[in-house]
């Protein structure tokens, strides 16, 4: 990097601070200082593993520091002390950056100039939690906001990421950890999320999940969506064509996972009498695996929520009663929403059957029949998380994919970090396994090398499909039918569950 020049700094300042001036004529009473991640030259500031200058503005701590203080005290001058400064910083840097005792040194610096402390994390993974890299209540950056709050600077600090529970905010600033909680993906789950708070209302916000695909998902085209707010990534005119219902309809929702909540809660607010049929004596669907995941903390979370929610909605449900056509036809509903669900697709691997042969949907709460090496044949989110439980609970574990990446890392890059933090989980791409044989699964590496790896135990992903067959026979049982969530052929996951739940129950 060429170093730049003191009157560049200089004019630099001004020009920010007279474009914070220009925002404080538009109404804005506050302005943000990005000064994270190493993405800035404020942020390089900081860093003495990126700040090599020998002037007044790199060497000690105080020097990094100027150019920030000077920016600040430029605003301040253009905009009035009552003009509010926030400062998103990184509480600590990964190593060869500064520590979070210089953070603390940083924060009394700062006294006068920043009035709010935004705190995230070292680096993109720690700032954008996820159930796998921290557990509930054990926010990454809580402990830089009360670092600096015991250290006793003047500065309100404001912890960010993943923070949404009312109860744990009210505790982490009550107990003196934090002033301020920083957040944004809660706003984006729940739009009412201020109001529920002002009401007192925690159980009744919509838990964010953690799956960071506000930040864009990887497909083109390239859209922000919510996995648990279908309405985020859908323009608001293609909603606003979904009138108003005239009349209060008889609704069937058949099956109680998220899909089937979802659509029997957007079918009862929109005053319509709903009946939930669920097979089992739990609703939850494929998320009750959750919980017995520990890292599937957020996905309990949101399970639970909408098994709350669909209780307080007045949806009349159904347990242990399957649904079949003739029963649903003889109560004569005016409309039908089937979310039976998905199945595991049998593999066609030679010898991948036996007792010593599991899918995926089988090992969660049985673990313990599983011996101590497993092998996981095949790979993606699903395969890639059952690979975690199995090795969280004790178990070696070996997962083969022909796919040249695991996780692809425009993906959930979270779930990367922990898999390879985890020593008894490893995994081979690029395998093509050609049978199970003798306690060995037997495949071809990259090289097309033929080698095999043994096995105690031996589970296997190959995809989910839809219950297509068992679903079409409703499809006369009311003048409206619809199929939502996996026995669509777009299932698979909570964001298609939610939107094709919402679509559906919101033209009835």
């Amino acid at each position: 990097y060429k170093e730049m020049p003191v009157d560049m700094i200089h004019k630099m300042n001004e020009a920010f601070a007279k474009l914070a001036g220009a925002y404080q004529e538009l109404g804005f009473d506050m302005a943000c200082l990005y000064m994270s991640y190493r993405s800035s030259i404020y942020a390089n500031s900081l860093s003495p593993a990126m700040n090599k200058r020998t002037d007044q503005y790199g060497g000690s701590l105080e020097n990094r520091a100027r150019i920030i203080i000077e920016l600040c005290e430029a605003i301040k001058k253009e905009c009035g002390r009552d003009f509010l400064l926030d400062g998103q910083v990184s509480g600590e840097e990964e190593p060869g950056g500064y520590t979070l005792e210089d953070m603390v040194k940083y924060a009394k610096l700062f006294e006068g100039y920043i009035d709010i402390l935004q705190l995230r994390g070292p680096d993109l993974p720690s700032s954008h939690p996820m159930g796998q890299n921290f557990k509930k209540g054990q926010n990454i950056t809580l402990r830089y906001a009360e670092a600096i709050k015991k250290s006793g600077a003047k500065i309100a600090v404001a912890p960010v990421g993943g923070y949404q529970d009312l109860d744990l905010n009210e505790e982490f600033i009550a107990g003196g950890k934090a002033d301020i909680i920083a957040m944004a993906r809660a706003f984006i789950c729940d739009p009412e999320y201020g109001q529920k708070a002002y009401e007192g209302r925690g159980e009744d916000v919509v838990p964010c999940i953690l799956c960071n695909r506000c930040h864009g998902v990887t497909e083109a085209p390239r859209l922000d969506v919510c996995s648990v707010n279908p309405k985020i990534g859908i323009a608001p005119k293609a909603y606003r064509m979904a009138k108003p219902p005239a009349v209060s309809r008889k609704v069937a929702v058949i099956g109680g996972g998220p899909a089937g909540m979802k659509a029997a809660l957007v079918a009862a607010e929109r005053g319509h009498k709903v009946t939930l049929y669920e097979k089992s004596d739990s609703l939850g669907g494929l998320l009750r695996h959750t919980d017995l995941a520990s890292f599937q903390w957020p996905l309990k979370d949101y399970k639970d929520y909408l098994i709350r929610q669909v209780g307080k909605a007045g949806v009349e449900v159904l347990f242990n009663t399957t649904a079949i056509p003739e029963m649903i036809r003889a109560k004569k509903y005016e409309a039908v929403l089937l979310a039976i669900g998905a199945e595991p697709v049998v593999t066609k691997i030679p010898g991948a059957s036996g007792g010593k042969i599991y899918n995926v949907t089988d090992v969660y709460g049985n673990h313990k029949r599983l011996g101590k090496n497993v092998v996981l044949i095949g790979g993606e989110i699903m395969g890639t998380q059952t690979g975690m439980y199995l090795a969280e609970n004790g178990h070696d574990v070996m997962v083969l994919t022909s796919s040249k990446e695991l996780l692809t890392p425009e993906g959930p890059h979270q779930v990367i970090d922990t898999y390879l933090n985890m020593k008894n989980f490893k995994y081979k791409t690029e395998a093509m396994v050609k049978q199970v044989s003798g306690g060995k699964v037997i495949y071809t590496d990259a090289k097309g090398n033929e080698t095999s790896v043994p096995a105690n135990s031996i589970v296997v992903y190959a995809g989910f499909k839809p219950k297509l067959d068992e679903a079409l026979k409703f499809t006369d049982t009311a003048d409206r039918f619809f199929r939502i969530g996996d026995c669509r052929e777009v299932g698979g996951y909570v964001r298609a569950c939610t939107r094709t739940a919402f679509a559906a129950a919101s033209l009835l």
